[in-house]
């Protein structure tokens, strides 16, 4: 029981993420808040096995070198482009666009299964798929306070393209990530997240110094990324894990399905953002298409 409550505190600090980043950037930069949120929370459980299990580090270092280059070069492009997104969009607003988006991993997660886990789908799965790409577009006519129009849409995309796409590709990146870490999870440890982390943080430092960000500090700021560090970069991946290993993974998956609900809530509160009645119809269709997804899904052939 433990265990799968752990699974949806998870959850719940995934979903913190896109408004304490947007906060961050507006006073750090994008790349230096990721970075930096990446840095400490990949730190923080390196420092706890050399200090805890020492004799075990050297064994806990030892990946393969097909789980290392391809589980690790799609984490890091998903945090790429994830704070791409979130530093590229104009306002506060968009925000909770980009981030009903990049929620869209469960819906891929069970997309890109199918070649590389092997899995069969119904015909249900176009359905979900639509469905949830349906709330997107509710949620961009709705948060522009628009009828919507393919014209309307069309020139939200034309101004703005780039948060929307890389909203995308972090998506995307994150379901090709999780989708191969489960085919190859015999070949990880309990260090493989915080060194890809850490490897993420040293990669969106280096476009932070090439694009000369500027950094304002304040209390707030230090308060909030030790948060976003703390939270949703480290334990929210140690208590998923615990929910995978040893919690009920069929409750813990399906609640999952709550996040971009629980992200739009959060992003409302923190950013101030007034959430209007289709933003709340936007995000029932996001969940409901990616529930006919997994509901589409048949066991491996």
């Amino acid at each position: 029981m433990i265990n799968t409550f752990a699974g949806f505190m998870a959850v719940v600090f995934w979903s913190l993420s896109i408004p304490l980043s947007r906060s961050l950037t507006e006073k750090l930069g994008s790349f230096h808040t990721a970075g930096l949120a990446c840095l400490i929370g990949g730190s923080l459980p390196v420092l706890y096995y050399l200090a805890v299990h020492r004799s075990q580090f050297r064994t806990l270092l030892k990946f393969s070198p097909k789980y290392l280059w391809i589980c690790g070069s799609t984490f890091i492009l998903y945090l790429v482009s994830l704070y791409i997104a979130i530093g590229m969009a104009a306002t506060r607003q968009q925000i909770v666009e980009v981030g009903l988006i990049n929620y869209l991993w469960p819906t891929f997660i069970l997309v890109f299964s199918i070649p590389i886990l092997k899995y069969r789908a119904t015909p249900w799965l176009a359905l979900g798929i639509m469905i949830s790409l349906s709330g997107i577009v509710m949620a961009d006519a709705s948060m522009n306070k628009e009828d919507f129009s393919l014209q309307n849409l069309t020139d939200n995309i034309g101004n703005n393209f780039l948060p929307y796409f890389f909203a995308l590709v972090a998506a995307i990146t994150w379901s090709i990530y999780s989708n191969f870490a489960s085919l190859y999870a015999g070949l990880s440890s309990k260090l493989t997240i915080p060194l890809f982390l850490f490897a993420s943080g040293i990669v969106l430092e280096i476009l932070s110094f090439s694009f000369h960000e500027k950094a304002a500090w304040d209390m707030t700021t230090s308060i909030e990324l030790l948060v976003l560090a703390v939270f949703p970069c480290v334990l929210a991946y140690i208590f998923w894990d615990m929910a995978m290993r040893k919690g009920n993974v069929i409750l813990v998956t399906s609640f999952s399905y709550l996040t971009p609900l629980f992200s739009v809530i959060a992003t409302g509160i923190y950013l101030g953002v007034t959430l209007v009645t289709g933003v709340w119809i936007a995000c029932a269709l996001v969940i409901a298409g990616a529930v006919i997804c997994n509901f589409s899904m048949k066991k491996k052939a």
